[in-house]
């Protein structure tokens, strides 16, 4: 992923029909030759089930970890594989997360608790998707969920 480069997602039906909802966090993986790198917090869907998630959003995360595990987020974005997976994590892997910012980034907490409280993830499964991000375009990924 370059700079430039954004991910307009969307969920949608097995009609392409959007699904309209809203509170649904996204996931990004990231690899590097085929190994898992990064999985970044894309965002939640808005009231349309979509998320816009740039390249600078990924970046400004990676940076902001690297600020505390400078050899974990050594690796630019523009080195990782142009394939990304999207995806929307389970229930439990949202608890997980929070039981590990409690632990690590406790000022993190009510923020996250928060989000994770109000989440909809699930209440709709959501089917992964490998995409070609475009360097510098807008790459248009479409996720399949079921109610």
């Amino acid at each position: 992923m370059n700079i430039g480069s954004v991910l307009e997602i969307q969920l949608q039906d097995s009609k392409q029909r959007p699904i309209l909802m809203a509170e649904v966090s996204l996931d990004v993986v990231f690899f590097c030759e085929g190994r898992e790198r990064y999985r970044f917090d894309a965002g939640k869907t808005d009231a349309q089930g979509h998320v816009t998630a740039s390249y600078d959003l990924f970046e400004s995360i990676r940076k902001d970890n690297q600020s505390f595990a400078v050899m974990d987020y050594n690796t630019r974005l523009e080195v990782c594989d142009p394939v990304v997976v999207v995806r929307a994590p389970t229930l439990d892997e949202l608890n997980q997360r929070l039981t590990a910012v409690t632990t690590w980034f406790p000022d993190r907490v009510p923020a996250l608790a928060e989000r994770y409280g109000l989440s909809n993830n699930g209440r709709l499964r959501v089917e992964e998707v490998r995409v070609s991000v475009k360097n510098d375009a807008v790459t248009l990924v479409s996720l399949l969920g079921k109610e």
